[in-house]
């Protein structure tokens, strides 16, 4: 019997897709349907270490439900992950509730069997990431993802990564580079092309309220100096997120991964801050015309790896 309704439960939850019919309290749910299933399983955990006293005699068949009941969603979690079918293949409870969507790129490095791209290698923070191959200052690693199935016009995805020492969101110094080639970006520029045509910048701010010294290095902070030019490109326009894992001054001893908030999940936002701008954590972009070309993310930066860093945990992108 309880095995019964929890399945009907798990149905009923794929079928929505809708967060408000998630069963678990947990804040940092992936937005893609498989993560129910694994909501549902904590769940079970609860119930399961908080039998009463006046069940316990019903414990034994409790636990053997619960086995039985894992294995199933563990089977269908695989099921629906799959490249070859499922929605969350296809980008549907992400992307706007339509079909069509392709699935590129899916990259978790919660995952131990989960490597980083070519152009990226394994970080040794304390959160499982890619980062910079280069460790020197104003340069972008490179990770290239071909598209298959034809050509698309439109993009859907996000990326979920944490700030590490001293980013510095987008930024035009007259020192700095400020074409799509360059290191325009404390976070990932993805684009598309060659030459390069922008679809998506992810930019990670120094705080999202103030440096220390009253800076703020997403555009749209509250204490954003214009001697720092913190301007947006003509060629970003608004499709970008920018945000911070520091919501505050900068502490001292600042140069270390603050990995209690990711980027770019519109999460923990003080206001009158780019935190929620362009309602993250998923973004659509439409492309000016369709094109069959790969996917090229890149992970760009201004200073050198030992004073800021953006790794990263996860990549999810879709085509249509």
């Amino acid at each position: 019997m309880l095995r019964s309704i929890a399945l009907l439960v798990l149905f009923s939850l794929v079928e929505s897709g809708r967060p408000h019919g998630r069963l678990s309290a947990r804040q940092d749910l992936s937005l893609g349907c498989y993560s129910q299933l694994d909501d549902i399983k904590s769940v079970l955990d609860y119930i399961k270490d908080n039998t009463t006293e006046e069940v316990r005699q019903f414990r034994n068949q409790v636990e053997h439900e619960f086995s039985s009941l894992k294995e199933d969603l563990n089977q269908l979690k695989q099921q629906l992950m799959s490249d070859q079918g499922g929605a969350c293949a296809t980008g549907q409870y992400t992307c706007g509730g339509t079909e069509g969507w392709r699935r590129v790129v899916y990259l978790d490095m919660t995952d131990p069997s989960t490597t980083c791209p070519s152009g990226w290698s394994l970080t040794d923070y304390s959160k499982r990431t890619c980062g910079r191959l280069s460790t020197s200052g104003q340069s972008c690693d490179s990770a290239t993802f071909p598209v298959s199935g034809g050509e698309y016009s439109k993009v859907c995805g996000r990326i979920k990564a944490y700030q590490y020492g001293a980013t510095l969101g987008l930024y035009l110094w007259k020192t700095a580079p400020s074409t799509i080639d360059g290191a325009y970006v404390s976070g990932f520029s993805l684009t598309h092309g060659n030459p390069r045509e922008h679809i998506w910048t992810f930019a990670a701010g120094i705080s999202e309220q103030q440096y220390g010294i009253g800076v703020s290095t997403c555009p749209c902070g509250t204490d954003n100096f214009e001697h720092w030019h913190n301007q947006i490109p003509s060629f970003v326009g608004n499709d970008y997120f920018c945000e911070s894992g520091l919501n505050g001054v900068w502490p001292a001893g600042g140069y270390v991964l603050f990995p209690d908030d990711p980027l770019w999940d519109g999460e923990n936002c003080p206001s009158g801050t780019c935190c929620s701008f362009s309602n993250p954590p998923f973004f659509t972009k439409t492309l000016n015309s369709p094109t069959s070309d790969s996917l090229e993310v890149r992970l760009c930066n201004y200073h050198t790896s030992v004073y800021s860093d953006v790794p990263v945990e996860l990549i999810e992108l879709y085509v249509q």
